[in-house]
């Protein structure tokens, strides 16, 4: 099919129908997500779509992130001059009672594998988490999936999404993890309910991704060549895994070092024992060539 003369119309604010049907059986795929394509909205990049939730959501709405956390997804809230609270975690994430005390209305987690702490959060404090959502009216929940589909062993676990009976999850992935960070293509997936009332708020906004690039990504995934490439990705970097953990688990690197490990995502926690200050072990870092960012870094508050 020649689809030439399209690459020069304008694209729906959501997004190309046919990419939008694509994400779709690929969240079912990959994830048990059901959702329909009406559901999602394509976008340049996640914190696009951060920002315009504050909009649709509401700048009077107090919103909680997770502490230690990433920090743009802080500094968008703090740009756009919102309330914000920060949830401080334990092995498990975010703590339901501090998410209660902080009086949010909004709460922005990636349960699936936080960054940077890499902690998976387990079905028992998704369910608290989810009974908070419904304990407040107004309430709601986004789900940063960011980094989800490299997980090395086991079944997936099912998104806060799928676990949704309320109606107020917002749920967001990126291709930027998986394909390339150059890509800037990210989705939300909205709950049915809020769709008349995005659609009158925020459908003026153009989408921010060329069809061009909604075209091929979409060929990408339609026919299969996603699904292959992230299998590949998985078997390298399984093996990436193996090499490096046949190193961190020699009797001389055990002595030194702990591996916090969680079997998902591209990123570790490394635990040094009898470690330098904290500028000498970045020195340290750079000069072997290694990410010099300390757990400290990720904290708003003190660590």
């Amino acid at each position: 099919l020649d689809r030439r003369g399209d690459l020069l119309q304008s694209v729906p604010d959501a997004g190309l129908w046919a990419l939008r049907e694509a994400v779709a059986g690929e969240l079912y795929r990959q994830r048990g997500v059901r959702v329909s394509p009406e559901q999602v909205y394509i976008g340049a990049g996640a914190e696009y779509f951060y920002n315009l939730l504050i909009q649709f959501l509401g700048r009077e709405k107090i919103f909680a992130l997770e502490e230690p956390g990433h920090r743009k997804i802080a500094r968008v809230y703090q740009a756009n001059g919102v309330q914000m609270r920060l949830i401080r975690m334990d092995g498990d994430g975010v703590l339901p009672a501090l998410v209660a005390q902080s009086g949010a209305d909004v709460l922005h987690i990636s349960p699936s594998h936080h960054y940077p702490t890499g902690t998976v959060m387990p079905i028992t404090r998704r369910q608290a988490l989810m009974r908070w959502l419904t304990e407040g009216p107004e309430r709601y929940l986004i789900e940063d999936d960011y980094d989800s589909e490299f997980r090395f062993t086991g079944l997936p676990i099912p998104t806060m999404q799928s676990m949704d009976q309320s109606g107020r999850v917002i749920y967001m992935n990126t291709f930027s993890r998986t394909i390339a960070p150059a890509l800037r293509i990210s989705y939300m997936i909205l709950p049915r309910t809020l769709l008349p009332q995005w659609q009158a708020a925020m459908g003026f906004y153009s989408c921010t991704v060329p069809s061009f690039e909604q075209m091929t990504l979409t060929r990408f995934l339609a026919e299969g060549y996603f699904e292959k490439h992230l299998s590949r990705m998985k078997k390298h970097y399984r093996a990436v895994r193996a090499q490096l953990f046949s190193v961190l688990h020699t009797p001389q690197a055990v002595r030194q070092c702990a591996v916090q490990d969680t079997d998902a995502g591209l990123h570790l926690v490394l635990e040094l024992k009898n470690a330098p200050e904290p500028e000498a072990l970045r020195a340290l870092l750079r000069q072997s060539g290694l990410p010099d960012a300390l757990l400290s870094d990720f904290f708003l508050d003190a660590p």
